[in-house]
């Protein structure tokens, strides 16, 4: 599907993320170019919100993730309908999707990479 694309150096596509409703980045497809450094600092940042912890439970209330929450849910398609979801429980177990977001808000996210930057070129986001 995107695989041979995002192989081939020749051309400027490096990572593949569905976005779902227009809200955030979907988790079950996820495909980046190797040696892309995105898939690594969004490991990287997930791990370190993760921490210790045994589960999901309480994970969006790490300091890292509080500048991302008041705008998840700002221009929503309109075919979205959260009527039936807990929003703080569903959210909790996408925490890995709410990093990716937070990351590409970020300058400086740690060695030497600007998730401002990488989301700001059209070939990446």
């Amino acid at each position: 599907m995107c695989c041979n694309v995002l192989e081939d150096e020749n051309t400027p596509y490096r990572v593949a993320l569905p976005v779902v409703y227009n809200i955030m980045t979907a988790n079950h497809f996820v495909a980046v170019r190797r040696h892309d450094p995105f898939i690594y600092q969004r490991h990287r940042f997930f791990t370190h919100v993760w921490g210790s912890n045994k589960n999901f439970k309480r994970l969006l209330s790490h300091p890292l993730l509080a500048p991302i929450m008041p705008i998840m849910f700002e221009n929503p398609d309109p075919s979205f309908n959260a009527d039936w979801i807990d929003e703080s429980l569903t959210l909790e177990c996408v925490t890995q999707l709410i990093c990716t977001g937070r990351l590409l808000c970020l300058e400086e996210a740690g060695e030497k990479f600007s998730g401002v930057d990488y989301c700001s070129t059209p070939s990446t986001c």
